[in-house]
């Protein structure tokens, strides 16, 4: 939500924490985000880019250091891919090879299939989150978010009938465990239970 991000005193942790959850593992963790929606009017969603995306490039630079010469050819071989097969997009100019932004004209429903390491994200400004539910599959587990409510996810997800989405958690925390985990309780599904009646 980028009216509530812009609003947010410490726009900087969200950026730290959308660090851990993308370039500790290289995006390859199966909760690693790879699409960033903005929702908000084009102003605020300009600005907040802005200000995201230079906090989390600071950060990128401090702690992840250098790409490796074959992250590069993957990311400009998935840039191409992508190019290829999604009407629109365009690669946001960086100074280096750290954080590559591919702006989507369009939310194709194949965009999960377009995804790279090492700090390659898709984006794109939706008018709410109700877009997302054209996207949504079984493919997708984790929704990480920041600046809305739980009253407006719920509803999202009530609304949406999703046939994805497992756990929607705040930006930061995609790489948390917890006995819930794919939507399988694992105690319960893990356990041998002996009835004696």
């Amino acid at each position: 939500n980028s009216e509530k991000y812009l609003l947010e005193k410490d726009q900087k942790k969200i950026a730290i924490g959308f660090y851990n959850d993308t370039y500790l593992f290289d995006q390859n963790a199966c909760t690693a985000p790879h699409l960033v929606v903005w929702i908000g009017n084009k102003e605020q969603v300009a600005k907040a880019k802005i200000i995201f995306w230079n906090e989390l490039h600071k950060i990128v630079i401090q702690k992840y250091g250098e790409v490796q010469p074959v992250i590069a050819v993957d990311k400009l071989t998935a840039l191409y891919n992508q190019s290829v097969n999604c009407e629109g997009i365009r690669k946001v100019d960086t100074s280096d090879n750290l954080l590559w932004r591919i702006e989507l004209k369009n939310l194709a429903s194949n965009i999960d299939e377009f995804r790279c390491t090492s700090g390659y994200f898709s984006e794109y400004h939706a008018k709410s989150l109700s877009e997302l539910s054209s996207i949504i599959n079984r493919k997708y587990q984790t929704i990480a978010y920041t600046g809305f409510s739980e009253r407006e996810l719920n509803q999202f997800v009530l609304n949406s009938k999703l046939s994805g989405i497992d756990r929607i958690v705040p930006i930061g925390r995609t790489t948390e465990f917890s006995l819930n985990w794919d939507g399988f309780d694992l105690i319960r599904t893990l356990s041998r239970c002996c009835d004696i009646l």
